[in-house]
């Protein structure tokens, strides 16, 4: 079930600096050390691989050594987007001395890297927020179950919420629709 080259069917992604990575972004990449995994037989393998994307002053950590780093440069247009919209507090969701991720375009930079992925791994994709911690075994099969290969993406929904969770969305590039996006 995975892809040439070894790689798993499913690509988690996420993005850091150096300061998200020292408040919050270990304790993702430690619980998805501790809880990705299928059992093939008697082999234990990742249920998906994990890409981060980076700003410069993360690359090359020593403790993500078994973890693919991407600069954020190579995501196709997303520092053309960032620089563009860093003109405009209130695009970036600065209101004086408040802030509201509402209206923060930057949080766009999780599409951009998603896009990116796609056509470089294949697949299927998931963004995960840095600060998402999962506390309990995640494997292949139960991702398939919340994006079959039918669907083109998914998303977490929330009752009651006048916005949907966007802090896990799955994308399928094998979809018909998927050179859409």
């Amino acid at each position: 079930m995975g892809h040439a080259g070894g790689r798993s069917r499913h690509t988690v992604v996420t993005s850091f600096n150096l300061d998200i990575y020292r408040r919050y972004g270990y304790r993702f990449v430690d619980s998805f050390r501790q809880r990705f995994h299928s059992v093939v037989g008697f082999d234990t393998k990742w249920a998906a691989d994990l890409v981060i994307y980076v700003e410069p002053d993360v690359a090359g950590w020593s403790d993500l050594h078994d973890i693919s780093i991407i600069p954020y440069e190579y995501a196709s247009g997303l520092l053309q987007y960032e620089s563009a919209v860093r003109n405009f507090p209130a695009l970036c969701g600065r209101f004086g001395d408040r802030y509201d991720i509402q209206h923060d375009a930057t949080q766009a930079r999780g599409l951009f890297i998603a896009c990116d992925a796609m056509e470089r791994f294949g697949g299927k994709v998931w963004w995960f927020d840095a600060d998402v911690i999962t506390h309990a075994p995640v494997t292949a099969a139960w991702l398939d179950s919340l994006l079959p290969d039918t669907a083109l993406c998914c998303y977490l929904g929330r009752d009651g919420w006048s916005y949907s969770e966007t802090g896990i969305v799955g994308y399928n590039a094998e979809h018909p629709k998927a050179g859409d996006l």
